[in-house]
Formats: structure tokens, C-alpha cells, sequence
């Protein structure tokens, strides 16, 4: 998908596993502005899907959160946009049951997010934060929920505050 703009949905746009519940994998969003979801929805959701790509989109100003990887792997978020949200600016969360989500997250800014720039969830590991640029959301720019960032990899980030020393 992309470019263009989608605006005033739940989730503006929204990749969920298909009918048969297998994962939906292997999508693109390129080039895409999702802003003003309702309701407490993301801009960009994708959720229970493996393989994707979010690359040089924007969403900003979503009731809930800006980019939410959720409950999949191996899904990627490279140099997008994700300010003034009402939550996070991108949300990493696994699926407990299907083990480490190994996202990538990369050369990202998420601005004046509500609570988090970058949040990953409890049991959310293997992920690779990198190179992302995160200031002056409420409560942390970066936050790792899992002690000690568990097998998470933050590196070479530009942030003022996080919740643990083990984000870099």
C-alpha cells in the first residue's frame, strides 16, 4: 500500500490474520500518513501477521498508538513517524504462545507520544530497537517491560528518558 492517507477509522489501517486464522504475511505499507484513529485505535495495526513491512509512513495524532506489532514475528518498522498519539508512539507485544517476536525497529521518530516512543510488552523479545530518535513523550521515551531487556537489542538510540539501563 501507499502513498496516500487514511484517516478517522478505529484502526486506520489494519493487517490481521486471514479467515482461516493463518498469518497474514509478507505485506508492505509505503509511504503512508494514518492519523486521527477513534476510539483508542492505532494508526497502523498489525496484529497476529508475520513478515511485514512499515517503511517512510506517518501516524500521528491516533487516539491510541501510533504503530502497534502485535502478536507476530519477524515484522519490520523502518524510518516512519509516530507523534503526538494519545499512547505510544510504537508498541512491540508478543502473542505468548508463539514465542519471540524478533521485530525490527529502525531509524524511527516518535515525538510527544502520550506515554511511550518506543514500548515493548512483557514476553516480547528478540527485538532489535536501533538508531530510533524519541523525545518528549510522558512517560518514557523508550520502555522494555522485560527485566533486564531480556533478549531485546537496543542500540545507537537518541532518547532522554527510559526505564532501564539496559537501553542504549
Amino acid at each position: 500500500m501507499g502513498p496516500g492517507t487514511v484517516t478517522n477509522f478505529n484502526d486506520n489501517i489494519a493487517i490481521h490474520p486471514s479467515f482461516e486464522s493463518a498469518p497474514n504475511s509478507g505485506n508492505r505499507v509505503v509511504n503512508l500518513t494514518a492519523t486521527q484513529a477513534t476510539f483508542g485505535g492505532y494508526g497502523i495495526l498489525i496484529d497476529g501477521s508475520n513478515s511485514n513491512t512499515v517503511i517512510t509512513s506517518t501516524s500521528d495524532n491516533n487516539t491510541g498508538g501510533g504503530i502497534l506489532l502485535a502478536g507476530g514475528h519477524d515484522n519490520i518498522a523502518i524510518a516512519n513517524t509516530a507523534s503526538g498519539n494519545a499512547f505510544e508512539g510504537i508498541g512491540l507485544y508478543s502473542d505468548i504462545a508463539n514465542g519471540p517476536t524478533n521485530d525490527i525497529v529502525r531509524a524511527n521518530h516518535t515525538d510527544r507520544n502520550g506515554s511511550y516512543g518506543i514500548h515493548i510488552g512483557p514476553t516480547s523479545g528478540g527485538n532489535l530497537i536501533q538508531a530510533n530518535k524519541a523525545h518528549g513523550n510522558t512517560l518514557f521515551d523508550l520502555d522494555d517491560e522485560n527485566s533486564g531487556c531480556d533478549s531485546n537489542t537496543w542500540k545507537s538510540n537518541s532518547f532522554n528518558t527510559a526505564n532501564q539501563p539496559c537501553i542504549h
